[in-house]
């Protein structure tokens, strides 16, 4: 084996050395779920062409051929936790909640708001590590959170006839990957409400038919998210950030749609005819919709799906 072999080959077994020594240690707490791994594999295989399309043009810079493929292969790496990281066992949705086994996990309120403090509008902010997130619609009451993850907190603010939400997780963001990471939000459909949600790496499920939303603001790292907008809103503003991600958005069957697009390696998909006019794309029916939803994608290497529901 010569010399420049033998250097690439040591700084692999090197990555994938320290890769395993993290996991012992419990820096990082992965279950794994091989489907999902697969998954993530088939859908950026492209990225090995292009590796190796690079190594071609830098053959004779044996530095950044180096670079390239540890790049590479920590970013192969990064997609086996970010997308094969979230097992379902011992987790089921049931009617929007998520329900535990209780022997594995110990579930928490931690915030329980029934009166509704004669509010008018609300503001949602969520700032989480790595975690399993649901959001949906709340009865009776404010706000209700609940989860299986320890240093959780809710705050909330009054001013005026306006509430503020605060989720977020105390001192250091948690960035493992256990399938024990779970979050429950449900908020009242009664008012408006602005969301901005941040987490880590995600496994999402935002079900707002019912919630009258105005604006609308997701930055995930890397996971998955599917998101259902409802009809109560005349105009919601859509902002969904990401970077290894995969994002399904569903919006009622007659509303209209603009998409703008800022996207590094994405692909987009839509069930529906659009019209491109300038940067934007719009539904056949924006110009004559009741209801208008505007999304405006930033994301790296992701896929994004837009979609009607009935």
């Amino acid at each position: 084996m010569d010399e420049k072999k033998g250097s690439k080959l040591g700084i692999i077994l090197i990555l994938i050395g320290a890769f395993f020594i993290v996991t012992r240690f419990d820096w990082f707490n992965i279950n794994f779920n091989l489907y999902n791994m697969m998954q993530g594999v088939v859908r950026f295989w492209p990225l090995f062409l292009i590796a190796v399309g690079l190594s071609i043009i830098f053959s004779s810079k044996s530095i950044v051929k180096a670079i390239i493929w540890i790049v590479f292969f920590g970013f192969i790496v990064y997609i086996f936790v970010a997308v094969g990281g979230f097992s379902d066992y011992n987790f089921h949705m049931k009617n929007g909640k998520f329900e535990v086994n209780e022997k594995h996990y110990k579930v928490e309120k931690i915030m329980e708001i029934e009166d509704p403090l004669e509010a008018k509008a609300g503001k949602l902010i969520i700032d989480m590590g790595a975690c399993a997130l649901n959001i949906g619609d709340l009865d009776t009451g404010l706000v209700d959170v609940e989860t299986t993850i320890e240093k959780a907190s809710a705050i909330r603010s009054v001013s005026g006839s306006d509430v503020e939400i605060q989720v977020s997780e105390i001192g250091q963001f948690n960035t493992s990957l256990s399938s024990q990471r779970r979050m429950n939000i449900n908020i009242s459909d009664d008012i408006p409400w602005e969301i901005e949600a941040s987490t880590g790496v995600v496994d999402g499920y935002f079900d707002l038919k019912d919630i009258e939303v105005s604006d609308f603001d997701l930055t995930i790292g890397a996971g998955t998210a599917d998101i259902y907008f409802g009809d109560k809103t005349e105009v919601i503003t859509a902002l969904i950030e990401g970077g290894v991600s995969s994002i399904t958005i569903y919006v009622p069957e007659d509303t209209g749609i603009r998409i703008e697009e800022e996207s590094g390696l994405s692909s987009l998909e839509y069930a529906m005819d659009m019209t491109e006019k300038g940067s934007r794309l719009y539904s056949d029916n924006y110009d004559t919709a009741d209801e208008k939803i505007n999304i405006l994608l930033q994301v790296g290497v992701s896929d994004v799906e837009v979609k009607y529901y009935k």
